[in-house]
């Protein structure tokens, strides 16, 4: 395990002895509030046990990291430990025992931890009569290191509720792999009806994403936001001054590169064995069948693909107002992984073999189309974004829809009332205003939609905006300075 200090040290943070000095937090202030609202509980008596849990690079050990300092600045003690990748158990608990030395003032300590449930329960010993935060980053390391770990918590937590008496602890676990975090607390799983909650931190969305890159023109917000997905520590590398294609060759087509190297790391808990990586290669390749999958990856992909998608790395698609019985098609869950896929995978070796020049040129059309792809979905969102505050009908269903029998047609937003199509709109990456001829598509589209009302709300989202002729003929205009406003 490492302490909080030596790991906010590589993230970029200044550490002055115990001092911590971190970047501002950007846009969790929902998440923190959740913790803080634990940490008073806590405070208060009521013991508490909060899993935390999302992708890599995400931010989660950031915003603990926020969390812990909040509670020394009002006077609590804390204890932020990680867990060593491919350490003993031995080893596990000499770093553990290390930090409770480096971060609690205890005159008296045992020479050693011999087993998870004396140290839990000396830990918890200490929060009797003052409040204690625990937080453990990295939980599935330990897990997979030592297996009577989350019975340990299971037990101490059993006793807890039984005892009559306060006791000021929180414990936060966490960890990247977020299947192995979510099984903890499922049915079946050791801490089954032991969490007080269950946190999971997603990557920023499209307007979060903005205030990483507060200078950068919404357009710029946008191309970033495809290539780095919702990640702050991949959003802060790109360069609002450098055209797209020089971030994409500093960041993806060249040796080392940040996005190329942590696409790798962010699929790292995938299992190599049991079909699960062939699966998510297949999907992140573009197959979207589960019989075109299956066939790709040689096997049945029934359990691969339950896995990937409660690890949260695939997600099935369905027309929007569809019955969750019909066909889908599956596809990566992440703006960025998609990315990945698109301009890296395939071509890893040659990049790190100082061949990027070559690989980007060969690229530049997936790239292109997957540009397209991200406007598209974050048209999406940004309808739910105008439904929440009441200038979308609040009471639709929104997402893509295309046909499933008959001629073929594609909506890239539908909002569905009742089963009836009540929004029609399409996004188009395009520079210049679209003018009238955008009408008549919309009006196609209106035709194919199902079971259209009288009147649908017709709609665009362009990069150029639209003509003062379309806008007149009552199509509503949307472009990225809209779709990055909160």
């Amino acid at each position: 395990m490492e302490v909080i200090s030596e790991y906010t040290t590589r993230q970029g943070c200044r550490v002055h002895c115990s001092q911590m000095t971190l970047s501002p937090l950007i846009d969790r202030k929902a998440e923190l509030s959740r913790l803080e609202g634990h940490c008073a509980a806590a405070a208060g008596g009521a013991a508490r046990l909060v899993s935390v849990h999302g992708r890599r690079q995400v931010g989660k050990t950031f915003l603990l990291a926020h969390l812990i300092e909040r509670r020394r600045e009002l006077g609590e003690r804390t204890l932020f430990v990680t867990a060593l990748p491919g350490a003993s158990e031995r080893q596990q608990l000499d770093a553990f025992l290390r930090g409770v030395r480096s971060q609690l003032d205890i005159p008296f300590l045992p020479e050693r931890f011999d087993r998870w449930d004396g140290a839990l329960r000396f830990v918890a010993t200490l929060a009797a009569s003052a409040p204690l935060v625990v937080a453990i980053d990295e939980v599935p390391y330990l897990l997979s290191s030592s297996p009577t770990f989350a019975g340990s918590i299971q037990q101490l937590w059993d006793e807890i509720r039984r005892t009559a008496g306060p006791l000021h602890l929180l414990v936060v676990l966490t960890g990247s792999s977020v299947a192995t975090m979510r099984a903890l607390g499922d049915a079946g799983g050791a801490l089954f009806g032991r969490f007080d909650d269950e946190l999971r931190v997603d990557p920023f969305d499209l307007p979060s994403a903005a205030l990483v890159l507060p200078e950068a023109e919404p357009s710029v917000v946008v191309e970033a936001y495809a290539a780095c997905g919702g990640y702050p520590h991949h959003l802060q590398s790109w360069d609002p001054g450098l055209s797209q294609e020089d971030n994409l060759r500093r960041l993806c087509f060249t040796s080392g590169g940040l996005l190329l190297r942590n696409g790798a790391q962010l699929i790292a808990d995938v299992p190599e064995d049991g079909g699960f990586r062939r699966t998510l290669h297949a999907i992140g390749s573009g197959i979207q069948q589960r019989s075109a999958v299956a066939n790709s990856a040689g096997q049945r992909v029934e359990r691969p693909l339950d896995l990937l998608e409660r690890a949260t790395l695939i997600r099935q698609v369905r027309p929007v107002g569809a019955p969750d019985r019909a066909a889908g098609r599956w596809e990566p869950a992440d703006a960025f992984l998609r990315a990945w896929y698109e301009l890296c995978w395939a071509d890893a070796e040659q990049i790190e073999a100082g061949l990027g020049d070559q690989v980007a040129a060969a690229r530049i059309g997936r790239w292109q189309r997957h540009l397209g792809w991200v406007f598209e979905e974050q048209a999406r969102a940004h309808a739910i974004r105008l439904a929440a505050r009441g200038d979308l009908p609040a009471d639709a269903r929104y997402g893509r829809w295309w046909s499933t029998s008959g001629q073929k047609a594609e909506i890239d937003v539908l909002g569905v009332v009742g089963g009836r199509a009540a929004v029609i709109g399409e996004a188009k990456w395009d520079a210049r205003p679209l003018g009238l001829r955008m009408l008549d598509e919309l009006k196609a589209k209106e035709r194919a939609a199902p079971d259209p009302l009288p009147f649908p709300i017709l709609c665009t989202w362009s990069r150029g905006g639209a003509t003062d002729e379309l806008t007149k003929a009552g199509v509503r205009a949307f472009t990225p300075v809209d779709m990055i406003e909160r």
